[in-house]
């Protein structure tokens, strides 16, 4: 599989203010094959979230900060077919199930999951 995973994450800092260019460090890899209960899943959208600045701060909140070097989480919407990928986003472009080695996920699902 020649899949490329394109990574944001939080560079050497945590930001002040707003978030510029210079918090974070683009990493790429490839994506290697799912493990026995696994499956990859080609994600389109990711969200955006007011939320996300409050993940960059280091402190106690309701979820752990993101680490320094550590991917950006966010949620993203997904699928198994093209099929129940238009159940759940209309008429948008869809995600298709790229591999699975997970019994749960070889028929038409659709999810929305945080990655």
């Amino acid at each position: 599989m020649s899949v490329i995973n394109h990574q944001f994450r939080l560079a050497a800092r945590r930001p002040v203010g707003l978030p510029e260019r210079s918090d974070w460090s683009l990493t790429e890899e490839p994506v290697r094959e799912p493990g026995e209960g696994e499956f990859l899943v080609k994600i389109l959208y990711l969200s955006l979230d007011p939320a996300m600045r409050g993940w960059m701060n280091e402190g106690r909140s309701y979820i752990a900060p993101v680490g320094i070097g550590d991917v950006m989480r966010a949620q993203a919407p997904g699928a198994s077919s093209p099929q129940s990928t238009r159940a759940l986003l209309s008429a948008t472009p869809s995600p298709v199930l790229l591999a699975s080695r997970n019994m749960r996920f070889r028929r038409a699902t659709a999810f929305i999951r945080s990655i």
